[in-house]
């Protein structure tokens, strides 16, 4: 395994973990659900955690994708500037949210203050929404690349199986 797959595989928990965290944290609001706040904290807290290794092994697989032919070379700028800022913001909302998740598991009915409650939700979303913006950014890396939409000289395409249509 190469540092790409390890990347592809590493990235989507933030990525997912960040966007499940916003989401309990409003049901939260809305239902007053310790549980769905422990949900918020723990799922913040974890996508934290691959933050940083999710920027590593990215810079591992720029490394590896920089010798394709179909990568330009400055398309992945953006993207890793990108992964660089929500790395930070993951990685102190986590911290936060650990805080935050601690708190709650101290007594079996500990609620959070209201003004961790809000800072929850605004690092649950800033969360979401930077790391959904460096995935976005991400993918462009693969798919936006213009000598992919047209094939090498000599590029003969693989004949058709009987199941293919």
């Amino acid at each position: 395994m190469d540092q790409r797959e390890l990347h592809l595989i590493l990235n989507h928990f933030p990525v997912i973990l960040t966007v499940m965290a916003l989401f309990a944290s409003l049901l939260a609001i809305a239902t007053k659900s310790r549980a769905a706040w422990l949900y918020a904290a723990a799922s913040l807290t974890i996508a934290g955690l691959f933050a940083y290794p999710s920027v590593l092994t990215g810079h591992g697989a720029h490394e590896v994708l920089e010798d394709f032919w179909w990568v330009k070379a400055d398309s992945w700028d953006e993207h890793r500037e990108a992964a660089g800022y929500a790395n930070i913001v993951c990685l102190l909302g986590g911290a936060f949210a650990a805080f935050a998740w601690w708190k709650l598991t101290r007594a079996k009915d500990a609620v959070l203050a209201s003004w961790m409650q809000i800072v929850l939700v605004i690092a649950c979303l800033m969360g979401a929404t930077t790391m959904g913006r460096t995935a976005w950014l991400g993918g462009k890396v693969i798919r936006d690349q213009q000598s992919l939409k047209t094939p090498p000289a000599g590029w003969v395409a693989p004949p058709k199986m009987e199941h293919e249509h």
